[in-house]
Formats: structure tokens, C-alpha cells, sequence
């Protein structure tokens, strides 16, 4: 697949698919890493003295992985928040800064759902001009406003309020997420736009949306 050389210019369906693949990848891949931990602890006779970091246990934690997969869930989240372009390259600019703040905390299996719907909530608005209330982002995420408003703050502080992101560093990340997916990028810039975030959503809700929302949301309860 060859993508347009600005990231605002790629197709936001391939930006949700791209991501949600590799957010796939990440939970599959951290969810083994966790499993071969749990068994040579069980299986190590061996008592040692060296310190051993565990991984914690956050309000991101569901009791069991969510019924609904990663990919819908993120679809999900795409299709009902209006979200710009580039709110979707900074969660990925965010898995990698909390992780380098919290090195026992995993995005897994576990995690990865609420971990999302709070990184919406928190970059949709420190860069779009508007926004959903919490309220409709705790409909489309399966969790109560309250606890999104607890996960919203946690979030803040699991990254430090560590909250800029340069708009070289989008652009990176974007590059990267590409060599991932096995994607290129096209060498051709278009100089018609230089915004980060454009004004604007091609991913607006319509009405029949909201009802849709309204009465589905209950079947995607995050426990």
C-alpha cells in the first residue's frame, strides 16, 4: 500500500486499520511476555534475592479481556468520536511515553481498551477545536461516566502530564507506523495544507449515528 506523504492526507479508515492491527500486535505480544513470567515463577524452585519488577495493577485492568476484540473496539471508538487524524497517531506517541514512565505497566489484553478510550478523551481535547462530552465518549467506550472521569485523570497522571507532542514527532510516528504495516510513503508533498490537526472532521456523526449509540451502547460494556 503506498500512503499519501502527509498523514492528513491518508484515509482515516487506514489510519484505524494500520493502528489497530499494531495495537493487535502489542497486546498479543505483551500478553505472552506476562504468561512466560507467570510460569517460570511457578516453576522456579530457585530462590533469588534479586529484584524482580511485577507488573502492576492499574484501573486500566479489566478482570477478564473484554468480549468485544481490540480491532472493533477500536473501530468503534473511530466511528462514533469524530475523531481527527492526528488524535490517532498520538496514542501511539503515548503507549510509548508511558511505557518509558511506567515500565511494569503492559498494554495487554487487559488494558488496551481502557487505556484507549481515556487516550481519546485526554488528546481529543488538547488538540481538536471540538469535542464529545464524556458522557458520549463513556457510551462508546462501555464504561460509566464516572469511572471514565477517574481513567481520564489516572491517564494524566500515568503519563506525568507529559502531554506535548511536537508535530515532527506525528510525522514520525506516522513514518513508523508505515514500516509496520508494510505500507510506503510517497515522496511527493503536497503544499496545499501544513495543518496538524484541520479544522474540521471527515468523521462527524450524523443522527441516525447518535440513535445508534444511544441504543447499542449497553452491548459493549467494558467490565
Amino acid at each position: 500500500m503506498r500512503l499519501p506523504h502527509q498523514f492528513y492526507k491518508a484515509k482515516l479508515t487506514t489510519l484505524e486499520q494500520m493502528i489497530s492491527n499494531l495495537l493487535v500486535k502489542i497486546a498479543d505480544h505483551n500478553d505472552k511476555l506476562i504468561a512466560r513470567d507467570q510460569e517460570a515463577e511457578m516453576n522456579d524452585d530457585v530462590v533469588t534475592t534479586l529484584p524482580v519488577d511485577k507488573p502492576i495493577i492499574t484501573r486500566f485492568h479489566s478482570k477478564q479481556p473484554p468480549a468485544i476484540s481490540i480491532p472493533a473496539y477500536f473501530k468503534r471508538i473511530v466511528q462514533y468520536s469524530s475523531l481527527e487524524k492526528a488524535v490517532l497517531l498520538i496514542i501511539l506517541v503515548y503507549i510509548d511515553r508511558v511505557s518509558q514512565y511506567h515500565p511494569t505497566f503492559h498494554i495487554n489484553s487487559l488494558t488496551v481498551h481502557r487505556f484507549l478510550i481515556a487516550a481519546v478523551v485526554v488528546i481529543s481535547k488538547l488538540v481538536s477545536d471540538s469535542y464529545c462530552t464524556n458522557s458520549h465518549y463513556a457510551k462508546v467506550g462501555g464504561v460509566s461516566v464516572q469511572e471514565l472521569n477517574v481513567l481520564e485523570l489516572e491517564f494524566l497522571f500515568l503519563l506525568k502530564w507529559d502531554l506535548y507532542v511536537a508535530s515532527p514527532q506525528v510525522d514520525k510516528y506516522y513514518s513508523h507506523l508505515a514500516q509496520c504495516s508494510g505500507s510506503s510513503i510517497s515522496s511527493i508533498v503536497d503544499e496545499g495544507s501544513v495543518d496538524i490537526v484541520p479544522s474540521g472532521s471527515e468523521n462527524s456523526l450524523d443522527n441516525q449515528e447518535e440513535e445508534e449509540l444511544d441504543e447499542n451502547w449497553k452491548d459493549y460494556i467494558v467490565n
